[in-house]
């Protein structure tokens, strides 16, 4: 296969998986942020990789802090209404 073509077809795929990556921003069930850099990896799997390793690494253990930071949100809501519904109980 032609060069060309075959960055052609990772471009393709990027695409998808960033439409998988918006869809998620819309539905919860679907996690953003894999998606989001699982398309910057197959950016990389072209002829000329467009994103030195370092900036791949960075972005990796960023998009892992925001994650737990994210499903970190919803039990800290949870035990942040509990302490207010107690309190209001003892009243």
């Amino acid at each position: 296969m032609n060069t060309e073509i075959v960055d052609y077809l990772w471009i393709i795929i990027e695409f998808i998986f960033m439409i998988f990556s918006g869809i998620g921003l819309v539905n919860n069930r679907i996690p953003v942020i894999p998606y989001a850099y699982l398309s910057l990896l197959m950016l990389q799997l072209m002829t000329e990789p467009p994103f030195y390793t370092e900036l791949l690494l960075v972005l990796s253990f960023i998009g892992i802090a925001v994650m737990l930071l994210d499903y970190q949100k919803y039990t800290l809501g949870e035990k942040r209404n509990l302490c207010i519904s107690s309190l209001h109980q003892q009243n």
